[in-house]
């Protein structure tokens, strides 16, 4: 089975590359001439079977090491992917692939091959309605609880012990709930905390005693993040649209700004992160990649 990790800038197209030479990695480039659906990947991931999945702007792509299998909306099948805009995957404790869309959210069962819809509860509502909104973020905690980051409908979060997902309001300081709000990017640290960007609000952590949203930090609201990820030491760094921030969570406060400006990044628009074992971020932008 393919268990070789693939790091990929999300540019144009799709290429797996190392930024150091010396190390002599393996520098494999696939795209639509390797059967790859759509050259412009929005995000990757690899199931605990070690398929490699590619979401594209035209269709959800399994990756085995040697071919691809394109999973795309059929017309009038109720079985098939509602939308092929695929934004956000991950897998839940029972190995369902979760896939968010340009248009809602589905599981997908990977051994008998079923789609499913994602139901949620809106904020003090016992009457489910079918996820039908951008997906931005798909985060899975260590106790297998699925948070799922909307362009609109605040965080939906399935409990592991639950089968439909419900709504987390934002909370304002008169004590009214806000549900309309819009997350640009979430994770789930190795600490277990789970962190969230809330466009226009800044940095939250989900509280798991109340079952709310924490605001940690509103200085930073201003920025467009695209992606958060934690170092060893518990600091975390968000790719924005306008450079690298590194967020000192002990001291509650950004301590570095690496842009093109002070020459420490080739282009300003950061598409993803990723930390590696050693340590080291890798980070992906619109123009070339860099490490850190």
């Amino acid at each position: 089975m393919f268990r070789n990790t693939i790091l990929s800038a999300i540019c144009l197209s799709l290429l797996v590359v190392s930024l150091q030479a010396q190390d002599a990695y393996k520098v494999k480039y696939l795209g639509s001439n390797q059967g790859l659906s759509n050259n412009s990947v929005k995000c990757i991931f690899q199931d605990s079977k070690g398929f490699v999945w590619f979401g594209t702007y035209d269709g959800l792509d399994r990756y085995d090491g040697y071919e691809f299998k394109v999973l795309r909306n059929r017309i009038n099948d109720s079985t098939s992917l509602p939308h092929n805009y695929i934004s956000a995957l991950n897998e839940d404790n029972d190995h369902n692939l979760w896939i968010g869309m340009g248009q809602g959210a589905v599981t997908y069962n990977t051994f008998t091959n079923v789609v499913s819809p994602v139901y949620y509860y809106p904020h003090r509502s016992s009457q489910k309605h079918k996820v039908s909104i951008y997906i931005n973020s798909i985060e899975k905690d260590s106790e297998g609880n699925i948070f799922l980051g909307t362009s609109g409908l605040s965080v939906l979060v399935r409990f592991k012990d639950q089968k439909e997902a419900v709504q987390i309001p934002l909370y304002n300081a008169d004590g009214s709930s806000n549900i309309y709000a819009s997350v640009q990017a979430m994770y789930v640290d190795p600490r277990k905390r789970t962190w969230i960007f809330i466009a226009g609000g800044g940095l939250y952590r989900f509280n798991y005693k109340t079952r709310k949203l924490d605001l940690v930090n509103a200085d930073i609201r201003n920025f467009s993040v695209n992606k958060i990820v934690a170092d060893n030491a518990g600091d975390l760094w968000l790719g924005t649209s306008t450079g690298l921030l590194k967020y000192v969570t002990s001291a509650n406060q950004v301590s570095a700004h690496y842009n093109t400006s002070n020459g420490r990044l080739s282009a300003n628009y950061i598409t993803t992160l990723s930390m590696d074992g050693n340590d080291q971020l890798w980070i992906g932008t619109d123009g070339e990649e860099s490490i850190y």
